[in-house]
């Protein structure tokens, strides 16, 4: 048997073999199960067709897949000096798949890690069990509740990393934190669709509901370079949704265009499948003049009308 593959080894009987550190989750419904593996990939089984399954080498946490400016984050936390600190993951799913911050728990950083999804968070909370030095939280977190939160768990006003992915209203969120807290470094979530000079922003509303069928969250990466501005930080890259800004006190001369930071960042890259989801026409936003793409998101997000702000 291969890893993460469910194979019939015979009729009604089902086979999975984990690596160390993988796991699968059964899930019970009325009728069948669902098998879980990874939290990537998933395998129905109705319960008439089903006898037994047989894990073998199952351990007690799931694979590790590093952020995607995980390199970058180490690198420049390497050349700033800085090689045990404090971090604020939020949004930090089960802490370990696509983490920005599990490398750094795991080298003995301390900090915070917020998930608001139980599932995930009981996932977390037994993959972070060990490590005494991470705090949790299963909280929403809010423009309303980010500066309590962090100062609930004692993070201070001046901290070494911040990952934010929320996939909501992740602009106002930062606005807040930013307004109290100053972290070096952070990798934050944008709307990558969404080119440069357009300021997209999905506004706060306490019943957001994440609705991926039309990719309606978010920020986009002119709406992000405002908070840049406004509070003295540099956009060093960009790689597709995930962008990494710097305190400016860190760096020297002027940062990169930001056209030339979305050029090399995602219009550079190879075109996911997921794109397709967007109520636009994402590859002819690209090529649209400024007025021409604001009225095509406009357009496509006409239903959302009201809980997001969008102008040049």
């Amino acid at each position: 048997m291969n890893n993460n593959e469910l194979k019939e080894m015979a009729p009604g009987v089902y086979g999975l073999t984990l690596a160390e550190k993988e796991m699968a989750t059964l899930t019970f419904s009325e009728g069948g199960m669902l098998v879980n593996v990874n939290e990537n990939n998933y395998y129905p089984l109705a319960f008439q067709q089903l006898k037994k399954i047989v894990i073998e080498g199952a351990s007690e946490g799931v694979t590790y897949a590093p952020g995607h400016n995980m390199d970058e984050i180490h690198e420049v936390l390497s050349a700033l000096g800085i090689f045990q600190g404090v971090c604020v993951d939020i949004g930090a799913h089960n802490g370990v798949t696509y983490s920005n911050t599990y490398p750094l728990f795991r080298s003995g950083w301390s900090g915070l890690l917020v998930e608001c999804d139980r599932s995930r968070f009981a996932t977390l909370s037994h993959l972070y069990r060990f490590f005494d030095e991470a705090a949790l939280a299963c909280s929403f977190v809010t423009p309303e509740n980010v500066v309590s939160l962090l100062k609930g768990f004692s993070i201070p006003e001046k901290f070494d990393f911040l990952s934010l992915d929320i996939d909501c209203y992740d602009y106002f969120v930062l606005e807040a934190l930013l307004q109290h807290y100053r972290p070096t470094l952070m990798t934050v979530e944008v709307n990558e669709v969404i080119p440069p000079p357009l300021k997209f922003a999905v506004y706060y509303d306490p019943s957001f509901q994440l609705n991926f069928k039309d990719r309606f969250y978010g920020q986009s990466l002119a709406q992000l370079q405002l908070l840049c501005e406004r509070f003295d930080y540099h956009i060093l890259s960009m790689r597709y949704m995930d962008v990494l800004l710097i305190d400016k006190a860190y760096t020297e001369g002027e940062p990169m265009d930001l056209e030339a930071i979305y050029q090399k960042g995602f219009k550079d890259r190879p075109m996911p499948n997921y794109y397709k989801d967007y109520p636009f026409d994402v590859a002819a936003l690209q090529s649209a003049s400024p007025e021409e793409a604001l009225e095509m998101v406009k357009t496509g997000y006409a239903h959302h009308a009201g809980k997001f702000s969008l102008t040049l």
